[in-house]
């Protein structure tokens, strides 16, 4: 079982703080790290949801707060992805097509930092077809979830707010808690499915937990106080830019 070597512990601490920053939770810039450092597939999602798990519940309790919840919205998208979570924590994808999804997850993430959606204050109303869109188009993010070991939020808080269902601040909330609650469960069913022995990846897993305990809770903050927001959506655009031409290396030696 592989350690997270020390000296990369305050890349953690950065990921974290960036994201949180911006209402994000990391698990997709984190899984991209760890397979570049070579942690074994089978164990990434280990981290990555446990990850997701602890910067989620502090952008989801802030959101709650401040009342930008959507029940409606936050329910039909968690009806869709649930059940798909389960399934794809379920699967274990070949080395490439891990490293394409992932690949796919950092462009869309780095093109919304980059380029950020703009508020449209003319939002469509949640009628039952557009209820249904919602289901399906988050059962195809939860399986994507569950079998790479991200939350998906990077990809569903730009289509909510792209098709007008939410606005920004109430798309980051359901962004939010869909991370939370796709990585607990990806989580929790990779505990109960998976080699016992890929458990003991956990073994590695606090000191991770704390830095990034730390950093989520320091972006949360900085984003609040709206502390050069755009200089720090531009730092993570590069930092998953980087994580992206890397990775896209490393697709090409593969066997």
């Amino acid at each position: 079982m592989p350690t997270i070597p020390v000296e990369l512990l305050p890349v953690f601490f950065v990921i974290a703080m960036l994201h949180s920053s911006v209402g994000l939770a990391g698990g997709t810039t984190y899984t991209a790290v760890l397979a570049l450092i070579g942690t074994p597939l089978a164990i990434i999602p280990f981290f990555a949801m446990g990850l997701n798990v602890l910067v989620a519940s502090m952008a989801s309790a802030t959101f709650a707060l401040h009342q930008y919840v959507h029940r409606q919205l936050v329910l039909a998208c968690l009806l869709g992805s649930i059940p798909m979570v389960i399934l794809g924590a379920q699967v274990q994808l070949p080395a490439f097509w891990f490293y394409a999804v992932l690949v796919l997850m950092l462009a869309v993430g780095m093109l919304r930092l980059a380029f950020n959606p703009l508020e449209n204050n003319t939002l469509r109303p949640l009628t039952p077809p557009t209820l249904l869109m919602v289901v399906g188009l988050s059962a195809i993010l939860g399986f994507v979830s569950g079998s790479v070991g991200i939350g998906g939020g990077i990809c569903l808080v730009p289509l909510l707010i792209f098709l007008r269902l939410a606005s920004t601040k109430a798309a980051a909330a359901t962004g939010a808690l869909f991370i939370l609650c796709n990585s607990g469960v990806g989580l929790l069913t990779k505990l109960l499915t998976v080699d016992p022995n890929s458990s003991a990846a956990l073994n590695s897993f606090a000191s991770l937990a704390g830095v990034v305990i730390v950093g989520g809770l320091l972006g949360a903050w900085l984003g609040a106080k709206q502390w050069q927001a755009t200089l720090l959506q531009r730092v993570l655009a590069s930092v998953m830019g980087v994580a992206l031409v890397l990775l896209l290396v490393k697709m090409g030696s593969l066997p």
